[in-house]
């Protein structure tokens, strides 16, 4: 993975999957579109823009993309777009694209694919979500198994330890103390 896969990548996914521009569908509409709307849609417009600050439609498209790549099981693609978005230059960008590219390493390691082919949008950030969760749900039964194991080791360490135990005292013909 490219820097460990952190327990803070997963909330942040998450966060970033359930918000962000895409939702608003007017961000992409230009100035000049809005003015010829209707004031009932250019107050909708206003209220859009405020939940929405990008800084670049650019970079908003590359993120989007990669989360429509993902959702597909596209990863490569995933990756390129990822990769595009973090070299943007915007604030978050580089965050979002190492969480995202951490996130495919996870995905991958865990062979998990997408249910469906989503072509839209909406339809990719849920897939990309559920992806998430078949991620959490197998690194959780990994953890279970591993407290399993490890209980199990521990009692065989044990008995293991007292066998030692006995062998010196009877090697040494006196009781260990």
């Amino acid at each position: 993975m490219r820097h460990g896969f952190r327990v803070w990548v997963l909330p942040f996914i998450i966060g970033v999957l359930m918000t962000g521009c895409a939702l608003s569908p007017d961000n992409t509409r230009s100035e000049s579109q809005q003015e010829a709307s209707s004031k009932a849609s250019s107050a909708e417009a206003l209220s859009d823009a405020a939940l929405c600050a990008c800084d670049s439609p650019i970079a908003t498209d590359h993120f989007d993309a990669a989360l429509q790549q993902l959702g597909a099981g596209d990863y490569e693609a995933a990756r390129e777009s990822l990769t595009q978005h973090g070299a943007s230059g915007l604030d978050q960008a580089s965050q979002e694209s190492n969480a995202g590219l951490d996130l495919i390493d996870a995905i991958i390691a865990q062979d998990l694919q997408p249910n469906s082919d989503e072509t839209d949008l909406v339809s990719a950030r849920g897939s990309a979500l559920r992806l998430l969760l078949a991620l959490i749900a197998d690194l959780q039964n990994q953890i279970a198994e591993a407290q399993a194991d490890n209980a199990q080791m521990k009692v065989e360490l044990e008995k293991r330890e007292e066998a030692l135990k006995r062998l010196r005292e009877l090697t040494l013909g006196q009781p260990e103390s």
